[in-house]
């Protein structure tokens, strides 16, 4: 093969590879994507105390909405569970584990999680389907609760 030809295939696969990276690093949810911050809370009060026995609280979700597809950094509760008591506060909603095993249980955080919290990130995968990427690489998905919840404190 002549020089030239050789010259011509090693660009062509090089400018191909670039854009291979570029295409993988600037999708927000492919294996290197960016992970951006939360968005503002819409509000400040996140549970409300209920008078009577059993120090319950009536909790609200108050996180800002967030893009379908995008990483956003998630710091979550694990020392009580992974869905104890409300599970995460995102997309403006509180999200129910799909394991049963971790759904609404008090209970030490599952193999792969990091106590009494873990850094990772969430991700909405659909309307009513989420995810948190613990940062050892461990998964919990989610599904969407609507409205408030009742319940009491992990302490």
């Amino acid at each position: 093969m002549p020089t030239q030809a050789r010259l011509a295939a090693a660009v062509a696969v090089i400018l191909v590879l670039a854009v291979a990276v570029v295409l993988v690093i600037r999708n927000p949810a492919g294996p290197v994507g960016r992970i951006e911050p939360m968005p503002l809370a819409t509000g400040s009060v996140s549970r409300v105390p209920i008078i009577g026995p059993g120090h319950r609280f009536l909790f609200l979700p108050v996180s800002g909405r967030v893009t379908t597809g995008v990483k956003y950094r998630y710091g979550l509760e694990t020392h009580c569970g992974i869905d104890y008591p409300t599970g995460p506060d995102f997309d403006g909603s509180f999200w129910d584990a799909v394991d049963p095993a971790q759904r609404h249980t008090f209970t030490n955080p599952p193999a792969g999680f990091a106590g009494p919290q873990d850094a990772g990130y969430m991700i909405l995968l659909s309307p009513d389907t989420a995810e948190f990427h613990a940062s050892a690489g461990t998964v919990a998905r989610y599904t969407r609760r609507n409205g408030a919840l009742i319940a009491g404190l992990c302490e």
